[in-house]
């Protein structure tokens, strides 16, 4: 009996603050690193025994390649890869709340014919990463845009600061 392979691809496009930015180099990376604190105990020496699960951080990773479109966006819409509430080269307000400067990002399958699923994926705070180089060479190539958002969580009560009986959402 041959293997049977089920293969899922297609394109998808990216707004941020609902302003498309433009053809990506490869597409999209949803990234999840989760967190736990190891339970120890001395009958055991230093062998984990349980854990206690402590959050998820998630982001999105992709490599704008239109930059004057990706540039544009910014202007526009608001910060796609330069975290401030102006223009590229502001340095912004110290002390601002993170996502009071961020944007919804929605992924969509550019091609509905394709196999890529799901049809969307919604991210409805994220912001540049804190501490994540955009690195813009200025040279006779490409301009490449390399941008990590990060997702903050979303629940379904007011804003990202639902109450704990509230659905708490990275994407949806």
């Amino acid at each position: 009996m041959g293997l049977t392979l089920t293969p899922i691809a297609g394109a998808y496009y990216m707004t941020y603050a609902g302003t498309y930015v433009g053809a990506t180099e490869d597409g999209f990376e949803i990234e999840h690193n989760y967190y736990s604190e190891p339970i120890r105990g001395d009958n055991l020496g230093d062998a984990i025994q349980n854990e206690i699960f402590r959050g998820i951080d998630v982001t999105v990773n992709t490599t704008l390649i239109e930059y004057g479109i990706a540039k544009a966006a910014t202007a526009d819409a608001g910060n796609v890869y330069w975290p401030s509430h102006a223009t590229e080269g502001k340095v912004g307000v110290v002390g601002d709340v993170h996502t009071d400067q961020g944007g919804s990002t929605i992924l969509t399958r550019a091609d509905a014919n394709t196999s890529a699923a799901p049809a969307t994926l919604t991210f409805a705070e994220t912001r540049l990463a804190t501490n994540f180089p955009v690195r813009i060479q200025l040279a006779n190539r490409l301009k490449r845009v390399p941008v990590r958002l990060q997702v903050y969580p979303h629940g379904s009560g007011s804003g990202y600061q639902a109450s704990y009986n509230s659905d708490i959402l990275w994407y949806s």
